[in-house]
C-alpha cells in the first residue's frame, strides 16, 4: 500500500554500516618470513638481494636487541629499491630507527612517511611498525596531537596480522594522554592494549611486552575523567542542540585553558561553525581563514576549507567562491595528505561537495564521478543486512544509479527560476537522498524562511539573493515532509504536505502529496477517516491528474481492511472495470477478491459464533 513513498522509508530502514571485504593477501615476502629459522646474524644482510626476508629479519633481531643498526644500514638501503612494496617498507622502517638513533628525527620521519603508503603497506606488520615509529617520532619533537592522530588511525584500523607493535602503539597512546590529563582517553587506550595482547599472545612476555607496566599504569589513574574530555564532551552536546553561544565559549575555553589537549584543533574549527550558526558569516570565515594559515598541514586545516565553501555556496549562495575553496582542500588533499592519518574522515565530504557542484551547474557526468569517488571514501557499495535478503545498495550509490538513469532529484518547475531559491532546493534533494537529514534540514529551512521575513546582519544579503518562488516553497515544504516521516515524525509529516499542497495546489506533484497524506494517516496514525478523506479529495480535486488510478485502488482497500466488504467488493469490481490493465489489476484479481472472501466468511462465523444457537 504504501509504494508511493517507498523510495523515502527505504532511506530510513536501511542504515548503511561499514564491512570488511576481504582480508589483506599475505605477500611473499610476508610468507617467506613465516619459514625464517632463528639465529640470523648481520653478516646474513649481505644476502640482501637473494634473500630479502632473512636480511629484514636480521635487521629485526638487531633493532629489538638495542644493536646499533649503523653498520647494516648500506645493505637496508639496497632494499629500498626493491620491486616490493613490503619489502621497501621494511628496509625503510630499519633505516628509520638508524637515523632516529642518531637524533636525525625529521630524516626518519621523512623516509618512514615515504614507503607508509604503499601497496598493501598499510595493513601490514610493516605498516603497523611504521605507523609506531611515526608515532615515537611525532612524539619525541613534542608533537602530540599528531602522534595521537598516528596512533587513533592505527589503533582502529583492523590489520591482516597480529603484531606486538599494535600493543606498544595503543600503551604510547595510554601514555600521551595521561601526559597531557586526558584519562579517561588513557584508560581506554591500555584496556585496549591489555585486551590485544590476552586475545593475540598466550605469553606476552615472551614478545617482549611488559604488560604489568601497563597495568600499574591504569591502576595509577585517578577516576577522575579529564576535564578537557568532560568540556569538549559538553561543548559537542550544546552545538548539537544549535546552542551557538554556548558552545563557542566551551571550545574556546579548551583552546586556552588546555593548549597542548588533542581537542584544540578541532575545537577551533567548531569556533566557526558556532560563528555560522549564529549568523556571523564574516566572522566565521575571518576565524576559518586564520585557523588555516596556523595549522599548514592538520588535517583539520581541509576542513575549515571545506567550510568555507560551504558558507559561500549554502549561505552566500555563491558557486564560483565556493568551488574555489572545494579545490584548494582538493590540491591540499591530493597533492601529499592523501593516506595520511586523519584526512580519510574528509574526503567523503570534499568529493561529495565537488559533485555538488557540478549537479549544479548540470554538470551529469562530472557529478556522477565526483560522487562515485565520494562512495569509495564513505560507505560501502553494498551492504550485506545480514538477514539472508541479499545486498543493499548505500545512499549515495542509488543517487548514482539514478543520475545514470537520467532521473533528476528536483522537478525542472523548481530549477527553471535560477535564483538562490532552486540552488537551495537543489543542494536539500541531494543531502536528502544521502542521508545527510541535517543538512538537507538547513536548506529547506531557508527556503521557506526566506519568504517569511527579512533576517538580520549578514543574512540580509542572502535572504534577498534567495527570493524563493512559490513552488521552491512549497517543493521545500515536501522535502522537509520527507524528513520528518523517514524520522518517524508524522504529525509533523503531516503539516508540510498540507502546506505544500496550500501553497501550490496545481504543482506537478500535489496529488502525490494527498497519497503520501493518506498512507501516513493510515499505517502510520491509524486514522482511517482521515487517509479516506485524502484519498477522496485525488479524485475530485485532480481528476485528470496519475494518482487517481491509486486513490481508487486505496479507497478499495481501505474499506476492505475496515470490514466494509460489500462496499469492498464493489469498489474491487470497479477499479477492474476502469483500470483492466493496471499495475494493481493482478493483485485485485488473484489476491485481494480471495482475501475479501475469506475474511468475509470469517466474519459471518465469528458472528454467528457470538450470537449463539
Amino acid at each position: 500500500m504504501n509504494g508511493q513513498i517507498a523510495s523515502i522509508s527505504s532511506r530510513k530502514c536501511a542504515q548503511i554500516s561499514r564491512i570488511m571485504v576481504g582480508y589483506l593477501q599475505i605477500s611473499r615476502v610476508a610468507a617467506m618470513l613465516s619459514l625464517i629459522l632463528c639465529g640470523c646474524t648481520v653478516t646474513d644482510l649481505r644476502a640482501a638481494d637473494r634473500s630479502p626476508s632473512r636480511a629484514l629479519e636480521a635487521a629485526e633481531q638487531l633493532h629489538r636487541s638495542g644493536e646499533n643498526l649503523d653498520p647494516v644500514v648500506s645493505h637496508l638501503q639496497q632494499l629500498l629499491r626493491h620491486d616490493d612494496p613490503l619489502v621497501k617498507a621494511g628496509a625503510a622502517l630499519y633505516v628509520g630507527h638508524a637515523l632516529f638513533a642518531r637524533d636525525r628525527i625529521d630524516d626518519a620521519l621523512e623516509i618512514w612517511t615515504r614507503h607508509a603508503h604503499g601497496e598493501g603497506v598499510r595493513e601490514s606488520r610493516w605498516g603497523i611498525s611504521l605507523s609506531l615509529a611515526m608515532a615515537q617520532g611525532r612524539h619525541r619533537q613534542g608533537n602530540a596531537q599528531d602522534a595521537l592522530v598516528i596512533l587513533d588511525d592505527l589503533i582502529s584500523v583492523r590489520a591482516a596480522e597480529v603484531h606486538t607493535d599494535m600493543v606498544r602503539a595503543a600503551d604510547l597512546a595510554g601514555r600521551i594522554h595521561a601526559e597531557h590529563n586526558q584519562s579517561e582517553r588513557a584508560r581506554r587506550a591500555w584496556r585496549w592494549a591489555i585486551a590485544y595482547a590476552r586475545r593475540h599472545f598466550s605469553d606476552p612476555a615472551a614478545e617482549g611486552l611488559d604488560m604489568a607496566a601497563i597495568r600499574r599504569a591504569l591502576r595509577d589513574l585517578d577516576t577522575t575523567p579529564s576535564t578537557a574530555d568532560a568540556v569538549f564532551s559538553q561543548a559537542e552536546r550544546q552545538r548539537g542542540r544549535e546552542r551557538w553561544t554556548a558552545a563557542q565559549k566551551l571550545y574556546e575555553q579548551i583552546v586556552e585553558e588546555y593548549p597542548h589537549s588533542q581537542h584544540v584543533p578541532a575545537s577551533r574549527w567548531a569556533i566557526g561553525v558556532c560563528m555560522m550558526g549564529a549568523g556571523r558569516l564574516q566572522e566565521a570565515a575571518t576565524h576559518w581563514r586564520s585557523f588555516i594559515d596556523e595549522d599548514p598541514s592538520g588535517p583539520w586545516r581541509g576542513s575549515a576549507m571545506i567550510s568555507l565553501g560551504d558558507l559561500a555556496l549554502e549561505h552566500r549562495l555563491r558557486i564560483r567562491e565556493a568551488k574555489h575553496f572545494y579545490r584548494q582542500a582538493q590540491d591540499l588533499f591530493e597533492g601529499g595528505a592523501e593516506g595520511a592519518p586523519g584526512w580519510d574522515r574528509i574526503a567523503y565530504a570534499l568529493y561529495q561537495r565537488l559533485g555538488l557542484l557540478a549537479y549544479l551547474e548540470a554538470d551529469r557526468d562530472a557529478a556522477i564521478a565526483w560522487f562515485e569517488r565520494a562512495s569509495r571514501r564513505g560507505a560501502p557499495q553494498l551492504h550485506e543486512p545480514g538477514d539472508g535478503s541479499g545486498p543493499v545498495e548505500s545512499a549515495m550509490d542509488l543517487l548514482i544509479g539514478s543520475l545514470r538513469d537520467g532521473n533528476d532529484l528536483t522537478p525542472e518547475v523548481v530549477r527553471r527560476t535560477s535564483n538562490g531559491g532552486a540552488i537551495l532546493c537543489l543542494l536539500g534533494d541531494v543531502y536528502g537522498t544521502t542521508h545527510e537529514l541535517d543538512q538537507a534540514t538547513r536548506m529547506y529551512r531557508r527556503v521557506i524562511a526566506a519568504a517569511k521575513e527579512q533576517p538580520e546582519d549578514d543574512a540580509v544579503s542572502e535572504s534577498a539573493a534567495v527570493a524563493p518562488t512559490t513552488t521552491q516553497i512549497a517543493w521545500a515544504h515536501r522535502g522537509l515532509g520527507n524528513i520528518h516521516y523517514v524520522s518517524f515524525e508524522f504529525n509533523q509529516a503531516q503539516e508540510h504536505y498540507a502546506a505544500a499542497i496550500a501553497i501550490a495546489p496545481r504543482a506537478p506533484w500535489a496529488d502525490d502529496l494527498l497519497i503520501r497524506r493518506g498512507v501516513v494517516a493510515y499505517s502510520c496514525q491509524s486514522q482511517p477517516e482521515e487517509a479516506l478523506a485524502h484519498y477522496r479529495r485525488v479524485l475530485r480535486e485532480y481528476p485528470r491528474g496519475d494518482q487517481v488510478e491509486t486513490a481508487t485502488y486505496f479507497i478499495a482497500v481501505l474499506h476492505h481492511w475496515e470490514g466494509h466488504f460489500d462496499a469492498a467488493e464493489r469498489l474491487y469490481r470497479d477499479f477492474l472495470r476502469r483500470y483492466p490493465r493496471s499495475t494493481y489489476a493482478e493483485s485485485v484479481r488473484h489476491y485481494h477478491l480471495a482475501e475479501l472472501k475469506r475474511d468475509r466468511a470469517q466474519a459471518d462465523k465469528q458472528q454467528a459464533a457470538e450470537l449463539g444457537p
